[in-house]
């Protein structure tokens, strides 16, 4: 389970175009889930 702005580190495999990111929140609530590369610039909101 995350917290507020947790960090998860995930691996990518470059010779598999899926990667799956699995969460769970406590309580309903406002949830934003973003994808940022190495630099730290956010490239996809996935889940707002």
């Amino acid at each position: 389970m995350l917290t507020s702005k947790n960090q998860l580190n995930a691996v990518v495999n470059p010779f598999n175009p899926v990667t799956t990111i699995n969460y769970s929140i406590a309580k309903a609530g406002n949830v934003s889930l973003k994808i940022f590369d190495i630099l730290g610039n956010e490239i996809k909101t996935v889940v707002n």
